[in-house]
């Protein structure tokens, strides 16, 4: 197609140089054989020679066309097998990088569930009094008399060791009881404080502290609407079905 357009492009051109036929009737008949000759004549018309000098022109110049287009058509097949290799590349990189998010997740489950388990026994006492310069001595003190005079359970619940969480004057105090057992019967005497500023809750890990915060909101409402719900480690039992927040915080049943 491009040969096509070059050769009549050349034509063109030619024709140009004539000018108008009516202005070039062609030889005089008078003059005889002598005036078509293969030489150019007086007035500057092309002869034969310079239209097969042309048509040789055009015949190399397509030639010289043809070459560049099968050089690009190679550049061309060779871009596409580099775009191939660089799409096969990119797709073991996905495949490997699905690889290790699903090994990171799994080790940060793990790391969770460590972390929970360590905390298993704490025992969150929040709203207690600070005292000025109160060392951790002092902080056991507080909860032992809480125990004794609020919970109303005996004073010889057992602790590893009782401190503040931060040196912030609103901040917990964390409890680790030695026997798992007397954890929960703090827990279960926390009713006893309601109506006034303590709450008592228990040690969690960061995600499910956020988790827990998340579904807060939805317990509350759950308990509103005159349903039996309760918050679980991270997820509620709403109406005896267990419950937990999606990504964007909605509320849908565990399968």
């Amino acid at each position: 197609m491009v040969g096509l357009l070059l050769v009549l492009l050349y034509f063109g051109n030619i024709l140009h140089q004539c000018g108008d036929i009516e202005l070039n009737p062609g030889p005089n008949p008078r003059r005889g054989a002598s005036a078509t000759s293969a030489t150019s004549s007086a007035d500057g018309e092309p002869s034969l020679r310079d239209v097969m000098d042309l048509l040789a022109d055009i015949k190399g110049d397509i030639k010289e066309m043809k070459n560049g287009f099968a050089n690009l058509q190679e550049e061309v097949r060779e871009v596409r097998e580099e775009v191939s290799e660089v799409w096969r590349m990119n797709n073991e990189l996905k495949s490997e990088n699905d690889v290790l998010k699903t090994k990171v997740e799994r080790l940060e489950a793990k790391t969770d569930d460590l972390e929970c388990r360590s905390k298993r026994n704490n025992v969150m006492f929040y709203g207690l009094p600070r005292e000025e310069n109160e060392k951790w001595e002092d902080c056991e003190a507080t909860v032992r008399e809480l125990i004794v005079d609020k919970l109303e359970l005996a004073g010889d619940i057992q602790f590893d060791r009782v401190h503040r969480v931060s040196a912030k004057p609103d901040s917990p105090v964390i409890a680790r009881c030695c026997f798992y057992k007397d954890k929960e019967l703090i827990l279960k005497a926390k009713r006893k404080l309601k109506g006034s500023d303590i709450f008592i809750g228990e040690d969690f890990s960061q995600r499910v502290r956020d988790i827990r915060k998340k579904l807060t909101p939805h317990l509350k409402a759950a308990q509103k609407d005159g349903k039996k719900a309760t918050m679980i480690y991270d997820h509620l039992v709403i109406n005896g079905k267990k419950c937990v927040v999606d990504k964007d915080d909605r509320l849908h049943e565990r399968k």
